[in-house]
């Protein structure tokens, strides 16, 4: 795709997140989805355990609770459930923030008599500011807010907590028979009910395991295959029993099903070549006459419970979730080694076919959001460049919008381009921001792109693509979002580079050409031309702001553009650098007849009339 045959397709998403900055720190605000209400209906909410009894009192009394429990627990459910009890659905608010050191200062605007979730799960590199916990119930008590902070006990400590402490509430989850029951019957599958009672349930209710493990055994129950409840349970529990009775004993057969466990469905060749690459990782420098000595490739695989089609290969492909319980149980049951596996990993996505490749990332992702590990996402982060750039995208592409671990996600690369990015993880975090994540939540993605279009060398294709793409969905919310950091000196550059990587793309300059059109005065006051002429101005986007006029002037000619609303643009925009010979640059300008010459006549026209007003408003 080039930047002139750029296509759109998909549907368009409308989205009301806003963003307050305090510097390059942040905390986005936005609606909560109407989707996430509907666990808090009567029938289907589940009352949770510990001391839920008393969040209802403290939050009417303080005005707010902080629910300390595990993620998965159910604690946002919750949280929604508390705060219907006192606000309308439509008042109902997600406070996500990116920042270093949580400091109330940075909380943005709020709303009397509406609620708010603020999500404290990820510990902060830096802890809040003293006081912290204080000063967050007295911001509630002024502002007149409802507000649900939900944290674990790992992140909810230390001295800051303050006064705080007296709105805790001590959060465990809700009975997982109940809550799976619930669940059932709301999703039209009652008839499944009555296998609750099975005897080989009952040692899932001893366990009381968490809200998150508890919906995923109701939709295992829900499936339309009709599982019975031996083969639900084997599933249920990642297949750990048959992977205890089933682990090869011997090295060979083992590091096979661990390679093809990552890369489940992928070629022979690429699981046996993970294989050896693992033994190396592990220390057993194997020679070739070893190699030559090792059995038939089909007998290795038969060892490891890997069936074979043609060149494909899979692990025991009738256990349904036996891959990913694999790869799950390796990184439980050797935690000493992941610094040692994740080289591997890393190794393997950057050397194996692409396809096969993304099998890997695809499980390196269930890792990541299920162990919340950020040394694997970094790894991802920082191993796909180049060629394998795309798998990057897609990885987080992916994991931006995990309802369990996307927040986290979001913040992460935010504060990644905080810091000092290279061009290619500006160019991935644009790809992601111009794709599904954008479409869904334009405000955040422009948040990240203000970023990204600061940090960025000028010209990059990935950073006007995403602009482009979002222009098409959201011109409103784009074309704001340039002019505001247009209009501020410490974001100029990234207005520059967000404004001519969007009229880069004939669908970006067919959005600019309407925004001036529609201006109700002289097209020479039109805020593009402003735009132009800043990037002139500039001298590190002087030249890249003619190249973009070229290929306006070249679309115009084609037909693509409105030529004579363009060629009053450009000759609006070029007025003040006609000494500068900026017109040399353009064939045929000096002719009047051509299409350049004409932008060079309304420069010109426009030259001449402000030197009289200058020469008028001159005492």
């Amino acid at each position: 795709m080039t930047e002139r045959d750029l296509v759109l397709t998909g549907p368009t998403y409308i989205a009301h997140t806003q963003t307050f900055n305090v510097g390059e720190e942040l905390v986005e605000i936005g609606p909560v989805p109407a989707a996430d209400l509907e666990p808090c209906k009567q029938g289907r909410f589940a009352a949770p355990t510990g001391e839920w009894d008393a969040a209802t009192d403290k939050l009417k009394k303080f005005g707010a609770v902080i629910l300390r429990g595990q993620p998965g627990s159910g604690r946002r459910t919750a949280a929604l459930r508390l705060l219907l009890n006192l606000c309308e659905p439509g008042r109902l608010h997600d406070l996500t923030p990116a920042w270093e050191q949580p400091r109330v200062s940075l909380l943005p605007p709020v709303q009397p008599e509406h609620g708010y979730v603020l999500d404290m799960t990820e510990a902060t590199e830096k802890s809040p500011e003293n006081e912290f916990g204080t000063r967050l119930l007295d911001r509630v008590r002024q502002n007149g807010i409802y507000l649900v902070v939900i944290t674990t006990d790992e992140a909810w400590s230390g001295r800051w907590i303050g006064s705080a402490w007296a709105a805790e509430v001590r959060f465990e989850s809700p009975g997982a028979y109940q809550l799976i029951a619930c669940q059932l019957r709301a999703s039209g599958a009652e008839n499944r009910v009555s296998l609750l009672n099975a005897e080989d349930f009952t040692q899932i209710w001893r366990s009381r395991p968490k809200a998150e493990d508890a919906r995923r055994l109701a939709q295992l129950i829900a499936d339309p295959a009709n599982r019975t409840a031996e083969q639900i349970l084997a599933e249920y529990g990642d297949w750990r029993d048959w992977i205890n009775q089933s682990l090869p004993s011997e090295l060979d057969p083992r590091v096979l099903m661990w390679s093809c466990a990552f890369c489940d469905g992928g070629t022979r060749k690429s699981v046996l070549k993970m294989a050896e690459d693992l033994r190396k990782h592990l220390g057993e420098a194997r020679i070739h006459k070893g190699i030559l000595l090792d059995p038939p490739s089909s007998k290795r695989l038969e060892a490891a419970n890997i069936k074979a089609s043609g060149e494909r290969v899979r692990l025991s492909p009738g256990q349904h979730g036996l891959a990913r319980a694999v790869c799950r149980h390796l990184w439980d049951e050797y935690e000493g080694q992941r610094e040692i596996l994740t080289g591997w990993l890393k190794e393997q996505i950057t050397t194996l076919p692409l396809p096969d490749a993304r099998r890997v990332v695809r499980a390196m992702l269930d890792l990541v959001v299920r162990y919340r590990d950020d040394k694997l996402l970094t790894g991802l982060r920082d191993t796909l460049t180049g060629e394998r750039r795309p798998l990057a995208v897609y990885a987080f592409s992916r994991a931006v919008l995990d309802p369990r671990y996307g927040a986290h996600v979001r913040s992460r690369l935010y504060t990644w381009l905080k810091r000092a990015p290279s061009q290619g993880l500006i160019d991935v975090v644009a790809e992601v921001c111009g794709g599904q994540f954008g479409l869904q939540e334009p405000d955040m993605a422009l948040t990240r792109l203000r970023l990204a279009a600061q940090k960025s060398q000028p010209g990059s294709r990935e950073l006007g693509e995403a602009f482009a793409i979002l222009a098409a969905h959201h011109p409103g919310k784009v074309l704001a979002a340039i002019d505001g950091w247009l209009s501020t000196p410490s974001w100029m550059r990234a207005g520059i580079n967000a404004f001519l990587g969007l009229a880069s793309f004939y669908e970006g300059a067919r959005v600019l050409c309407e925004k001036a059109a529609s201006f109700d005065g002289p097209v020479a006051e039109t805020t593009v031309i402003r735009w132009f002429r800043l990037a002139l101005g500039d001298p590190s986007s002087h030249e890249g702001a003619l190249s973009v006029m070229t290929l306006w002037g070249d679309d115009a000619q084609q037909g693509l553009l409105d030529k004579q609303l363009t060629i009053e643009i450009l000759g609006a925009a070029l007025a003040p650098y006609l000494r500068d010979n900026v017109m040399a640059r353009f064939t045929d300008a000096i002719n009047i007849t051509t299409y350049w010459g004409r932008v060079f006549e309304v420069a010109v026209i426009d030259t001449s009339r402000a030197n009289e007003t200058t020469t008028v408003e001159t005492p």
